[in-house]
C-alpha cells in the first residue's frame, strides 16, 4: 500500500480531509508547509497544485526515513545536528528562538531548570533576533550550559562523594579525623552484661505492682513494693501506723484541701457566706479605712476603701445602712494583701519555730532570686500569707473618725473570700510540684535541702493548724451539702496529712540529709546579692537553732495530730540528730556512711 493512494482513499472516505479552497488559502497564509517540509519552491498560488505537491513532499519524507536511518554513519566528528533556522527573515513569521538554538535565558543565566520552559508560551519573552547562530553545533551549545542547568553523569566514574568543590566550607585539613574505633561495636562489660540478663524473682508479682502502682514510701526510697495491702517496708518502718503511711495516692490527688473545708475560724461562717453572694447596690461616698490583725494600731495597717451598699431583699432597705464592701475599682489586690502580711511578720517578735519558719521563707522569697528552689519557697510563702488572713478570727479598723472598732462582718467576709481564692490556685501549684519530685533519685542536693526542708515544714504547720481548728469547732459546724464535717476531718487527718508528713520523711530520713547549712552560698555560682543577703543567713541560723526545741515540744504535746507527727517524723529525726558521728569507713567499703542507714 502506497502513501499517496492511501491519502486519496482517506480523503474520499472522510470529507474532513478535503477542506475548501478558502480554508486552504487561510492555512497557507499563516503556515508555510513547504518551508517546514524542506521544499525550496515558493507556495503555489493555486490551491490544488499546492495540495498535490504537499502530498508528494510528505510521501517523500516518510518513505526516505528508513533508508536514511540504515545509511546513517556513526562518526562523532560530523555535526549531524546542524539545524538551519526554520524560517527566513522574509517569511513574515517570527519565533522566540530557532529549533537549533538554546533559549537565551538558559545560555545567559545558566541557573533555571529546563522544566521551567517546557510549558511556557513562546510569546511571553522578548525576541533576540541578532543572536542567531545558524551553524552552531550541539556540542557548542552544550558548552555554554553549566552543570546545574543540564547535569551530566558519567556512569563509569560512579557517584560523586561529598559536596562539589565550589560549595565546600572546610577543606580536608580542617575536617575532624575519623576514629577507626567508632565503627566498631562496643562490647558490654561483664557487670553490664549481668545487669542486662538479670531475671525477675517473681515476674507475675512485678507485673501486678506495676499495674497497681507502688506505695509512696517505696516509690521515693526505690524499694520493691507489693501489689495490694500494706507492704512489708511500711510495716517495718511504722508498725502501728503502717495503714496511714502505705498509700498509693499522691499529694495532688487530694486537691483542693483547704477549699473543701468549711470556715472553722469565723464566728458566723453561714452569714459570711451569704454576704459574699448576691448583687450589691452601692450608695454614699467611698471612705478610707485602716485594717489591722490586732486591736493594736501600732502594727502595720492595710489601707483600704469601703463603701456602703444595699443588698437585694435585705433588711437595711427601710433602716440605716450597716453593710459595707470594697468598691469594684478598689478591691485589694493579692500583692497588696501579701505586703500587709509580710509587714506583720517582720513586726512580730516571737521565738518559736513557727515564726522562724515564716521569717526564713519570707527572706528567701524576697532576696533569694536565682537560688535553688526559689519558686517553690515563693509559692509556699504566698500561701502562708493568705492562710494567715483566712485563719484570723477577727479584724480591727480605724474608721474615718479615727476610732478603733471591729471591722464590719461584710468587709471581713470579703477579705476571707479573697484569701481563699488565692490559696485555691497556690495549693494546686505546690501539690503538683511535689508530685513531680516523687520519682527523683536520692535525697535532695546540698544546695536544695534547706529550701525544701523549710518549705515542707511551713506546709506541715499550716495543715496542722487547719486540723486543730477544724477539730475544735467541728461540733458547731453545720452539715455540709454532700458530706458531714466529721467525714471531711477524718479523710484529712488519716489520709492527706500522713501523706504529706511521709513525703517529707523520705526526703530527710538520713543523717546526711538532715545536715542543713548555707555553706554552698560561698561559691560564685549564684547571684552575689542573694549569697550575701544578711536576712537569709540570720533567718536560716535562727530556724536551725530552734528546731530541736520545737521537736521536744511536739513530743510533750497531748494532741493526736502532734502525736502522729512525732511517730512519722519527729522521733526519727531526733534520733538521727542525737546520734554520735561515726568514724569514716575505709575507702574500699562499698556502702556510704549515712546514706544507707536503716530508718529504725
Amino acid at each position: 500500500m502506497t502513501f499517496p493512494r492511501d491519502m486519496d482513499r482517506m480523503e474520499l472516505e472522510n470529507s474532513r480531509l478535503s477542506p475548501s479552497p478558502e480554508l486552504e488559502d487561510l492555512f497557507n497564509q499563516f503556515f508555510d508547509w513547504q518551508a517546514y517540509s524542506g521544499d525550496a519552491n515558493p507556495s503555489s498560488p493555486h490551491p490544488h497544485h499546492h495540495h498535490h505537491h504537499r502530498k508528494q513532499s510528505l510521501s517523500r519524507i516518510i518513505t526516505d526515513i528508513p533508508s536514511f536511518i540504515e545509511n546513517f554513519p556513526l562518526d562523532p566528528n560530523r555535526p549531524y545536528f546542524d539545524m538551519p533556522p526554520s524560517y527566513s527573515s522574509d517569511d513574515g513569521l517570527t519565533s522566540e528562538y530557532s529549533p537549533g538554538q538554546t533559549p537565551p535565558e538558559l545560555v545567559q543565566g545558566g541557573s533555571s531548570s529546563p522544566s521551567d520552559h517546557s510549558g511556557s508560551p513562546p510569546f511571553l519573552e522578548p525576541l533576540d533576533d541578532g543572536h542567531y547562530h545558524q551553524e552552531a553545533s550541539l556540542r557548542e551549545i552544550q558548552a555554554q550550559d553549566d552543570e546545574w542547568t543540564y547535569p551530566q553523569t558519567d556512569p563509569s566514574k560512579g557517584m560523586v562523594q561529598g559536596y562539589p568543590h565550589h560549595i565546600q566550607v572546610l577543606d580536608d585539613r580542617h575536617r575532624r579525623p575519623v576514629d577507626p574505633s567508632a565503627k566498631l561495636k562496643r562490647r558490654r562489660s561483664g557487670n553490664d552484661l549481668d545487669k542486662r540478663q538479670r531475671q525477675l524473682a517473681d515476674p507475675g508479682q512485678t507485673a501486678d505492682v506495676r499495674k497497681s502502682g507502688a506505695c509512696l514510701p517505696c516509690r521515693m526510697s526505690k524499694t520493691r513494693c507489693h501489689d495490694s495491702g500494706v507492704c512489708p517496708m511500711c510495716r517495718k518502718a511504722f508498725p502501728d501506723h503502717s495503714h496511714m503511711a502505705c498509700t498509693r495516692a499522691t499529694p495532688s490527688t487530694f486537691w483542693p484541701v483547704m477549699g473543701k473545708i468549711p470556715d472553722v475560724w469565723s464566728t458566723n461562717p453561714e452569714e459570711e457566706e451569704q454576704l459574699c453572694s448576691g448583687p450589691r447596690f452601692y450608695t454614699g461616698k467611698p471612705r478610707e479605712i485602716s485594717v489591722f490583725f490586732t486591736p493594736d494600731p501600732s502594727f502595720p495597717a492595710l489601707r483600704a476603701t469601703v463603701q456602703a451598699y444595699r443588698s437585694q431583699g435585705g433588711s437595711e432597705e427601710n433602716g440605716s445602712l450597716s453593710k459595707a464592701d470594697f468598691p469594684r475599682d478598689c478591691v485589694p489586690s493579692h500583692e497588696l494583701l501579701q505586703r500587709w502580711v509580710e509587714d506583720q511578720i517582720q513586726t512580730e517578735q516571737r521565738s518559736d519555730f513557727q515564726y522562724a519558719a515564716q521569717s526564713f521563707v519570707l527572706a528567701y522569697s524576697e532576696q533569694g532570686w536565682g537560688l535553688p528552689k526559689h519558686d517553690l519557697v515563693r509559692k509556699v510563702h504566698r500561701m502562708n500569707c493568705f492562710f494567715r488572713i483566712l485563719k484570723a478570727r477577727s479584724f480591727w479598723c480605724l474608721d474615718p473618725t479615727n476610732k478603733l472598732t471591729t471591722l464590719p462582718l461584710s468587709v471581713q467576709a470579703q477579705l476571707r473570700n479573697i484569701a481563699r481564692r488565692a490559696i485555691y490556685s497556690l495549693e494546686h501549684d505546690i501539690l503538683k510540684e511535689m508530685d513531680e519530685t516523687i520519682a527523683q533519685q536520692g535525697v535532695p542536693q546540698p544546695q536544695e535541702r534547706i529550701a525544701i526542708w523549710a518549705s515542707m515544714w511551713q506546709l506541715i504547720l499550716m495543715y496542722r493548724d487547719l486540723l486543730q481548728g477544724f477539730k475544735a469547732h467541728i461540733g458547731r459546724l453545720a452539715t455540709s451539702k454532700s458530706e458531714s464535717p466529721q467525714s471531711i476531718y477524718k479523710r484529712l487527718a488519716e489520709s492527706f496529712y500522713p501523706l504529706l508528713v511521709v513525703y517529707y520523711h523520705y526526703q530527710f530520713r538520713t543523717k546526711k540529709s538532715l545536715e542543713l547549712s548555707l555553706d554552698w552560698l560561698k561559691t560564685p555560682k549564684y547571684p552575689a546579692a542573694a549569697c550575701h543577703s544578711r536576712a537569709i543567713h540570720e533567718a536560716a541560723q535562727y530556724l536551725l537553732d530552734s528546731r530541736k526545741e520545737h521537736y521536744q515540744k511536739l513530743q510533750s504535746s497531748k494532741s493526736e495530730i502532734d502525736q502522729l507527727l512525732c511517730v512519722l517524723v519527729v522521733n526519727h529525726e531526733l534520733k538521727k540528730m542525737n546520734a554520735r558521728k561515726r568514724a569514716p569507713k575505709a575507702k574500699s567499703s562499698k556502702h556510704a556512711d549515712d546514706d544507707c542507714e536503716d530508718d529504725n
